[in-house]
């Protein structure tokens, strides 16, 4: 592989599995000093033990290069809830609620509280629900070509 050639590493509905992740990348021998870039195709959160730590993983790796995320309907729901708008909250969503808190917690109504919470806000609020490459085009659900923006524009037929 050239150095200008990247490697892409597709997962999906990771689910706050965050260490079956890690082993993923192990098996795959990821490097975060190559050329490898992780495309998540949506589903972050809920579920497993760790979506906080998930989240957090892909929010740094798209602000340094080496990772993507479509958005998918569970990150789809904590974006809404983070925005202040009225979701059902089922038990698989509120284990990610519950980290989300328990963090916020931890750093005790300190301005790195806000700013936490906002770098997910907004982490999620920049995700689109397509990624178009010259190679693939991922996306969580069924893709239908649009044109206008592809920013939560969910006539992609997720539920």
């Amino acid at each position: 592989m050239s150095k200008k050639e990247k490697r892409y590493i597709l997962v999906g509905d990771i689910h706050g599995c965050y260490d079956e992740f890690q082993e993923l990348l192990a098996k795959v021998n990821f490097c975060y000093n190559s050329n490898d870039v992780v495309i998540s195709v949506g589903d972050l959160c809920d579920r497993g033990p760790a979506s906080l730590y998930t989240l957090t993983w892909f929010r740094d790796a798209k602000k340094f290069g080496y990772g993507d995320v479509v958005l998918g309907n569970h990150d789809w729901k904590l974006l809404r809830y983070l925005k202040g708008n009225k979701v059902s909250i089922h038990p698989e969503f509120q284990i990610t609620l519950d980290q989300i808190e328990e963090f916020v917690r931890l750093l005790d109504g300190s301005a790195s509280a806000t700013y936490f919470k906002d770098s997910l806000f907004h982490f999620l609020n920049s995700l689109d629900t397509v990624i178009e490459h010259r190679d693939f085009i991922a996306v969580h659900g069924a893709y239908k070509e649009q044109t206008e923006s592809k920013k939560h524009a969910f006539n992609l037929n997720i539920r």
